[in-house]
């Protein structure tokens, strides 16, 4: 009886179990939807350094010497309602690094980083919008900018009556201004800068000098790529200026003389690749590459004395263009394909023309109009849909040595006189020349002509090829024949 009774009581010990398992429910945790979870940052507040002696204040580490320079880094500065630059520093020679900081919404008249009478300083991975200027550095040297970005300020970054500065793998986007403006500023290197969608200029050099701009990228700027102004002895290579849009060019220079621009490219611009103007002069422009850009690829405005060497002007409305008194210019082995008019001069005299490709043209391969006292020297003018050179009320050019084949008229000339032509290749052109009314004391010496009959030139060159061709193979084989007779 016993073991029964203790048998019943496991059992239902057991049941009682099992069932206080099932009925019993977990607690039901509920978040409230209406719940805001917010994450602080603790904004600081702006920095101020007047002197040396400043530095510890905010420094993380260093002592100012050049080997171990002050660190100021991972500030975030909200200066909005604050009247102060987010970071400024003045009057300084200690050696410092300004690292990894943020600094948002500076008043009207405020910038991010301001630096001033300061030198030894370097300013890395700092991040600025909504100021003034995001970088602004006045009466400074030796101070490097290296990966910064600065967003949706007035201007990029800005230098002022500060010499000998560089800027690396800097960005600016959005500004409303400027990207990048130096103001008599010398002996500055930019490099790897990327400036893009400013709303007015992209990079800016006004009265500043022997400067070195090089492989940086201005690109989708709305009035200017490049832009320097009375800014001389510059160097611009390597950099690209594409896609500015609203009436812009890739690269201008206005009043601005002694500078090279070498192997830049500058495609799909507005307005043209490279436009000089306001008595520009002594330029170097060699070896760029200007593609599809609206207007011109080159716009030679009252300029004078400048080289255009090497460079490739294709898909232009007109590749190189001089207007207005640019006389003494030089445009020497340029390649100058697919453009409505290859080389276009208007009242512009005494310019050396020479060794140029100017090819597959959709009008004029050269145009001149109003237009005396130039050379035209062994250029390859060929296949352009209209005249290979025409001459518009230009009198006393020298037209020399020139390949003119496959065009319209080889050489047009209305209302042009006293012109000297001679020693041209002229092949295959409806005419070799053609003299409309209005034209007197034309000379014409030792020219090579043969003009166009009937089909199309290049067919008959191939069908005479290919002919000579097949006779040369019957004659070898019939003469191998013999031989093979001879031997028998």
């Amino acid at each position: 009886m016993n073991k029964k009774y203790a048998c019943i009581l496991i059992t239902a010990l057991i049941l009682l179990l099992i069932m206080s398992i099932n009925t019993y429910q977990r607690p039901v945790t509920t978040i409230d939807s209406n719940l805001e979870i917010k994450f602080h940052i603790k904004s600081n507040e702006p920095i101020l350094i007047t002197n040396n002696g400043n530095f510890s204040v905010y420094a993380s580490a260093g002592d100012g010497n050049k080997t171990n320079p002050w660190i100021i880094e991972n500030y975030i500065i909200n200066a909005s309602g604050k009247g102060a630059h987010g970071i400024h520093i003045e009057g300084t020679t200690d050696y410092f690094i300004l690292r990894n900081c943020s600094i948002i919404e500076g008043n009207i008249t405020c910038h991010g980083i301001y630096i001033r009478n300061v030198v030894n300083g370097r300013i890395i991975n700092n991040s600025i919008r909504l100021c003034t200027d995001g970088i602004h550095i006045s009466y400074s040297s030796n101070i490097n900018l290296t990966d910064n970005t600065a967003n949706n300020n007035s201007r990029g970054i800005y230098l002022e009556y500060s010499d000998h500065n560089t800027l690396l793998n800097n960005t600016a986007q959005y500004e409303t201004s400027h990207g990048i403006y130096l103001y008599q500023s010398d002996n500055n290197t930019l490099i790897f800068n990327k400036v893009f969608d400013s709303f007015y200029y992209g990079v800016t050099l006004e009265s500043s000098h022997h400067n070195n701009l090089t492989q940086n990228s201005v690109n989708h700027n709305k009035r200017y790529g490049i832009y320097l102004k009375s800014a001389d002895y510059n160097t611009l290579t390597f950099n690209e200026a594409n896609d500015n849009y609203l009436f812009s060019d890739g690269i201008t220079l206005s009043s601005s003389d002694y500078n090279e621009i070498i192997n830049n490219t500058l495609n799909h611009n507005d307005a043209h690749g490279i436009c000089l103007q306001s008595f520009s002069k002594y330029n170097k422009m060699i070896n760029n590459t200007l593609i599809d850009n609206s207007d011109f690829g080159f716009y030679i405005e009252s300029s004078t004395n400048n080289t255009l060497a090497h460079n490739y002007a294709i898909d232009n409305q007109r590749g190189i263009a001089l207007y207005a008194s640019s006389h003494y210019n030089e445009l020497v082995g340029n390649v100058i394909n697919n453009n409505y008019y290859g080389i276009y001069l208007s009242q512009s005299n005494s310019n050396n023309i020479s060794n140029n490709f100017i090819n597959y043209n959709g009008l004029e391969g050269m145009y001149l109009w109003s237009s005396s006292y130039n050379t035209i020297i062994n250029n390859t003018i060929n296949y352009n849909v209209e005249d290979g050179i025409c001459l518009s009320s230009s009198s006393h050019n020298e037209i020399k040595n020139n390949t003119i084949n496959e065009n319209n008229y080889g050489i047009f000339l209305m209302s042009s006189s006293y012109n000297h032509i001679l020693w041209n290749k002229l092949y295959y052109n409806k005419e070799c020349w053609f003299e409309s009314s209005g034209c007197i004391n034309n000379t014409f010496e030792n020219n090579d002509c043969i003009a166009r009959v009937g089909a199309i030139p290049g067919f008959i060159w191939v069908y005479t090829l290919l002919g000579l061709s097949i006779i040369n193979v019957l004659l070898f084989k019939r003469n191998y024949k013999r031989q093979l007779s001879y031997l028998n």
